[in-house]
């Protein structure tokens, strides 16, 4: 899909990197063979898929030839990585984020829940409620307000898409869209399971305002 559309802007939401081995939510028994090289292995071998495409049209140097830019915004299951070596110091040196090479792979990096702006749109793994570290959550136009400009996050199963007018004539849209993978996830469950999953073309982006586009 990069190659065909060849948008000016490639975003990555977030939790590309699943970071299993290190998650808090795994019981004992869960977590018998997980192990933290092989997710980082598997993360860097989906990371070559992806750019396999766009090197065998834009060749290596992404950054000379006209590809698209790529911005890589990390989710908490990357940060999973980080919060392991505050709870673990002595693996200091040893795990961080480079260990996925994302920057050598010729993306940009941003840090969990720094927002990147473009044409009016910020976009960030999910938005914070004001004076807490939880995600604004509820309907979508609740979240549109409470945000309060035009964003896009991904972190949550599903498609949800909405927009406000404000008394100003101000179009404020707001777009969460959190899974683009193929299997479903254990610990959704099979009534949860059938939730959208694709990526998104925001096409003609001005001061805040696309046209969508889905991708399943």
């Amino acid at each position: 899909a990069i190659v065909h559309y060849e948008p000016d802007h490639v975003i990555d939401l977030g939790d590309f990197a699943d970071m299993h081995s290190l998650s808090s939510y795994a019981s004992r028994k869960e977590a018998e063979g997980l192990r933290y090289i092989a997710d980082i292995n598997a993360a860097k071998e989906a990371r070559r898929t992806l750019m396999a495409p766009l090197r065998a049209k834009w060749g290596q140097n992404l950054q000379r030839t006209g590809a698209p830019a790529l911005h890589r915004l990390y989710g908490n299951h990357e940060q999973r990585i980080l919060r392991a070596v505050d709870e673990n110091p002595q693996y200091e040196g040893f795990m961080s984020l480079d260990n996925l090479g994302d920057e050598a792979a010729g993306w940009t990096c941003y840090p969990f829940l720094e927002q990147l702006e473009l044409d009016g749109v910020s976009y960030s793994h999910f938005f914070q409620q004001a004076g807490t570290s939880r995600p604004v959550t509820g309907m979508m136009e609740t979240r549109i307000k409470n945000v309060g400009y035009p964003f896009v996050q991904g972190h949550q199963q599903g498609l949800r898409t909405g927009m406000i007018a404000r008394n100003n004539g101000q179009l404020i849209r707001g777009i969460s869209a959190g899974s683009c993978y193929l299997h479903t996830e254990d610990y959704t469950g099979q009534s949860d399971s059938a939730y959208w999953r694709g990526c998104l073309i925001l096409n003609d982006v001005r001061n805040g305002q696309y046209d969508l586009l889905e991708l399943s």
